[in-house]
């Protein structure tokens, strides 16, 4: 099971990424870090035979001061390292990733191109006229889309202020954050004492790490479903191919209970049931969407189970916890078993893979004309 789940990882990853170089230099080990409110789940691979395979899974508890903010990466990195510290655990390089939420996504259709660098310079020519905020305050990455996919990230574009070159189109699906966003990150890393080397997309590694999981996912339209105290990530696969992610937020405290899970028992709606279907209807307003036929349940709130159950009988549609098919007497920290959340997984296998993360934020495709990103925030 262990091999197959490898081979099929790699021809994920190929699929994802193309035939494009790596833009870093090649690791033979590296740890993932995924973090959010007071957890932090801690995810170690290796290549073995030229493969990326787990090595150690932990979910650890941050001990953050009162007066921690989101916004400060200094007090953020310190927590970090001590969790680290306490658990004996030594990262080496490390690899995170950025919430959908600060990201923005759009699906972009090319005159015809087969150099990087090429469509890397048309990618940054759209996104300058459409950005709200100067284009060098943004890191811009993109990955090519297989011809016969047809995904669509809301708002996707147009073509029609551009007639196509000859050929058939490049179709690429873009990814833009903050240059800001990226110099956080950096600030965590620094301060928690750690390498960064990479900087994905959470609900794409999430996304590609429930294909690894769960290989019927590649097969038709499926829904991933993860589930959080403050909000639900929604993301669609056709075929394999992620075409499309949202992520909802959910009324503070957050999470849904034991009493709410039923909207059947309880007159209140559920509002994590409403913004999985408020996620459905936007996916359903894209050109060329598909019909959900399946959702996978995942998250790290324990109200997976009931969400789940919920979904099959108010939407007439199989939704299952996603499982990896272990042993279930093997313990938390085996690698075997499914961590509660899985980004972290998908972040530190995309990373060794040859190709790298589909999106790299600390490493992206750059136009002839760009430099490279240093973490003082300038171009050299």
């Amino acid at each position: 099971m262990a091999l197959k789940r490898s081979h099929l990882w790699a021809r994920l990853l190929a699929s994802a990424n193309g035939a494009r170089r790596s833009r870093r230099p090649r690791l033979g080990s590296l740890t993932a870090l995924d973090f959010e409110a007071d957890q932090l789940w801690v995810v170690q691979a290796t290549l073995r035979g030229g493969q990326p395979r787990l090595a150690r899974q932990q979910t650890l508890r941050l001990n953050p001061p009162r007066n921690l903010s989101p916004d400060d990466p200094e007090e953020l990195g310190k927590a970090l390292a001590a969790a680290l510290a306490q658990a004996a655990v030594s990262p080496g390089s490390v690899v995170m990733g950025i919430p959908r939420t600060l990201v923005m996504l759009r699906t972009l259709e090319l005159p015809p191109a087969d150099r990087e660098e090429e469509i890397a310079a048309m990618v940054h020519l759209r996104w300058s006229r459409d950005l709200p905020f100067p284009v060098d305050e943004a890191v811009i990455d993109f990955q090519a889309l297989p011809r016969s996919s047809v995904p669509e990230n809301a708002p996707p574009s147009s073509s029609s202020d551009s007639a196509p070159a000859p050929g058939v189109p490049t179709r690429v699906l873009t990814a833009v954050v903050r240059r800001k966003t990226v110099e956080f990150y950096q600030a965590v890393a620094k301060a928690a004492g750690v390498k960064l080397v990479a900087l994905g997309l959470q609900s794409l590694a999430g996304a590609q790490a429930a294909l690894a999981f769960q290989p019927k996912a590649a097969t038709g339209c499926v829904a991933l479903v993860s589930l959080h105290p403050q909000e639900v990530r929604f993301d669609v696969l056709i075929d394999g191919t992620w075409a499309f992610s949202r992520a909802g937020a959910l009324p503070v405290p957050g999470g849904p209970s034991p009493e709410t899970d039923d909207p059947s028992a309880n007159p209140t709606p559920n509002p994590v049931l409403l913004e999985v279907v408020r996620s459905l209807h936007s996916y359903e307003g894209t050109a060329g969407h598909g019909q959900v036929n399946r959702f996978l349940v995942t998250g790290t709130t324990g109200g997976e189970a009931p969400l789940a159950e919920a979904l099959t009988r108010q939407l007439g549609v199989p939704a299952d916890v996603l499982s990896t098919g272990a042993d279930a007497r093997e313990k938390p920290d085996s690698p075997k078993a499914l961590p509660p959340t899985l980004p972290a997984v998908g972040l530190a296998l995309g990373a060794l893979a040859p190709a790298g993360l589909p999106f790299d934020f600390l490493n992206p495709k750059r136009p002839p004309w760009s430099g490279t990103f240093v973490a003082s925030g300038s171009w050299q």
